[in-house]
């Protein structure tokens, strides 16, 4: 009996560090594809509007752009809130995001990102 409970005990505390270390995985996965994710979609909206110099692309278009490559590089079921603090045909790119997500014990936890792109354009001699 005294050893049913203690290998009962400690199945219990091995399935919490299971959970605990799937949780903290499961952070940093997300955390890592909304980086990459606004990274990417933001430098490709902005190389868009710098290759279609022939026709005239307004803020809505780059703002459509934006939201296009964004969830194209999405993969997680986590809610996304993206923000365009500032936008510029020029070359600027201010965004800022908001993931909204549960936890595996049902808690929800929100992260913020805010990044800012400046694209320079020269001519190569």
């Amino acid at each position: 009996m005294k050893s049913v409970i203690k290998y009962s005990i400690l199945m219990i505390c091995f399935s919490v560090s299971i959970l605990l270390v799937m949780d903290i995985n499961s952070i940093s996965q997300r955390k890592s594809e909304m980086e990459d994710a606004a990274e990417i979609s933001m430098r490709n909206s902005l190389k868009a509007v710098g290759i279609h110099k022939m026709y005239a692309v307004d803020e809505s278009g780059m703002e459509a752009e934006l939201l296009r490559e964004f969830a194209s590089n999405i993969n997680s079921d986590t809610d996304y809130t993206l923000r365009i603090m500032d936008i510029s045909r020029d070359g600027l790119l201010d965004v800022e995001l908001t993931a909204d997500f549960v936890h595996m014990n049902g808690v929800r936890d929100q992260r913020r990102l805010r990044k800012t792109m400046i694209i320079e354009a020269y001519d190569l001699p």
